[in-house]
C-alpha cells in the first residue's frame, strides 16, 4: 500500500515537472523548440489531458485500495503518453527523451502497485 502511494504521487509529481516546462515554452518566442506554424490545438490538448493525468495519480495516491479500479486505465495512459512525443519528434518537435525513459519505468511500477494492492471491502455492501 506504501508503495502504491508512493508511486502515484510520484508519478503526478514528475509529470507536473515534465509538462509544465513544455507549456510555458509555448508563451516564450525565444524558445526554437518548435517550428513555425507546429504549435496547435493538438499540443494544447495533449498538456491539458496530460495535467488531467496528474490529479488522477495525486487522487489514486491518496488511497490506493479504494481507487485500485483507477489504476487500469492510469497505466493505459502511462503507456501511451509516450506515443504523441514520437508522433511530435516526427514532425520536428523536439521533446525529452526523459519522458519516454520515466513514463516506461512509472509504467512497470504502476503494474506492481496494482499487484501489490488488494481491493478494500466495502463493509454493509450486499
Amino acid at each position: 500500500m506504501k508503495l502504491a502511494r508512493w508511486v502515484f504521487f510520484s508519478a503526478g509529481v514528475f509529470g507536473f515537472a515534465l509538462i509544465l516546462p513544455l507549456a510555458y515554452s509555448l508563451l516564450s518566442s525565444q524558445d526554437s523548440m518548435f517550428p513555425a506554424g507546429a504549435t496547435g490545438l493538438a499540443f494544447y490538448g495533449y498538456v491539458f489531458q496530460f495535467t488531467c493525468w496528474q490529479i488522477l495519480y495525486f487522487l489514486v495516491s491518496t488511497d490506493p485500495a479504494r481507487y485500485r479500479p483507477l489504476m487500469i486505465p492510469a497505466l493505459l495512459a502511462m503507456i501511451t503518453t509516450p506515443l504523441f512525443p514520437v508522433w511530435a519528434y516526427v514532425y520536428g518537435i523536439r521533446f525529452w527523451p526523459a519522458i519516454l525513459v520515466l513514463t516506461g519505468v512509472l509504467a512497470c511500477l504502476f503494474v506492481l502497485a496494482f499487484w501489490l494492492t488488494k481491493a478494500k471491502r466495502i463493509v454493509g455492501s450486499a
